[in-house]
C-alpha cells in the first residue's frame, strides 16, 4: 500500500458536508495546541472545543483522526468536534505519534501511549475545561477508529499504560465509536499494518495479537458504536461483523450501523447526528 493512498486516507478526512469550526461563531470556545503530556514533545498537543456558557460538568468526546499511521492531524477532526461542541459535549482532538515515512519507527505502541495519555490529560484538567470525568467517550476514524478500540479495551493492562504523566488518573472509557476501523491485527491486518507494527511484524504472532482489538473484548468492556460502509475496500466490513460477533458473545452492548454501498468515508451528517443521540445516551446510563 503506497504512502500516497495512506496520505489520501487523511485528506478523506472529515466530511466537508459539516460545518467548519468558525461558522458556529460564539456558540463554542476552541482552544488549540494545548500540551498534553508532561514534557510533552513537540507533537504531543491537543485542540478542546468547549460549548459556551457556564452549564457543566459536561460529557467529553476525544476524536481520533484517520490517515494510516503516517498522516493526519488534530485539525482533520476539527468539523466533527466543532459538530459534538454544538450538541453539548466538550471534544478533544489530539495529535498522536505517527511513522516517519521511512519507516525506521513503527507508529506503535506510541500512538495508543499518546491517545491514553490525552484522555488522562482532560481528567486531571476536568474542572478547567468543564468535563466531567466520569462521562468520557473515545471516537475514532479509519486508523483512529482502531486506536479508539484499543484505548477502550485495554484501560486496564498496564503494560499498555505508556509514559506520558497524569498516572493517578484513568484512561477508561464509559462508550466507544468506530467508525471504519480495524478490528484484527492478526488475521484481516489491514491498511498501514507494516507502518504500525514495523516490516517484521509477520513473524511477531504475539505482537500481532497484542495490538488487536479484538483480542481484548471482555463482558466487562464498554458499549460499542460502529459505522462502516459495505463496500469498504480498504478497511472491509468484516472487521465490523467480527467484532460484532464477539461482543455478542460476551453480552457487550453494541450497535452495528452499515451504510450501503458506502466505501472507506460512510460519515454523514445525519449519521453523525445519531452517533450524537448515542453517545448522549450511554452518558445518560
Amino acid at each position: 500500500m503506497t504512502i500516497a493512498f495512506l496520505l489520501s486516507l487523511a485528506a478523506a478526512g472529515q466530511p466537508k458536508n459539516l460545518p467548519e469550526p468558525k461558522s458556529y461563531g460564539d456558540r463554542i470556545t476552541v482552544r488549540t495546541d494545548i500540551p498534553y503530556a508532561k514534557d510533552a514533545q513537540d507533537y504531543q498537543k491537543m485542540d478542546v472545543y468547549v460549548p459556551r456558557g457556564d452549564k457543566g460538568p459536561l460529557p467529553l468526546v476525544v476524536c481520533l483522526y484517520g490517515g494510516g499511521f503516517i498522516g493526519g492531524n488534530k485539525e482533520g477532526m476539527g468539523r466533527i468536534c466543532s459538530f459534538l461542541a454544538s450538541r453539548g459535549f466538550v471534544a478533544a482532538a489530539p495529535n498522536y505519534f505517527l511513522t516517519p515515512r521511512e519507516g525506521k519507527q513503527p507508529a506503535w505502541p506510541q500512538n495508543l501511549y499518546d491517545a491514553k495519555c490525552a484522555v488522562r490529560f482532560l481528567r486531571a484538567h476536568a474542572t478547567e475545561y468543564r468535563i466531567d470525568p466520569k462521562r468520557v467517550a473515545v471516537l475514532g476514524n479509519s486508523a483512529g477508529a482502531y486506536l479508539s478500540l484499543m484505548v477502550a479495551f485495554t484501560s486496564d493492562r498496564d503494560d499498555l499504560k505508556g509514559p506520558g504523566g497524569w498516572d493517578d488518573r484513568s484512561s477508561g472509557v464509559t462508550c466507544v465509536v468506530s467508525i471504519a476501523g480495524v478490528t484484527d491485527r492478526r488475521s484481516d491486518k489491514g491498511p498501514g499494518t507494516i507502518r504500525l507494527l514495523g516490516a517484521d511484524h509477520e513473524h511477531k504472532p504475539k505482537l500481532q495479537e497484542l495490538a488487536s482489538p479484538l483480542a481484548h473484548v471482555r463482558s466487562a468492556s464498554p458499549p460499542v458504536y460502529m459505522l462502516h460502509g459495505t463496500a469498504d475496500a480498504t478497511v472491509p466490513v468484516e472487521n465490523a461483523h467480527r467484532l460484532t460477533a464477539a461482543l455478542k458473545k460476551l453480552g457487550v452492548a453494541h450497535q452495528l450501523d452499515l451504510v450501503a454501498n458506502a466505501g472507506h468515508n460512510p460519515r454523514s451528517p445525519e449519521r453523525l447526528a445519531t452517533i450524537a443521540d448515542w453517545l448522549a445516551e450511554q452518558f445518560r446510563r
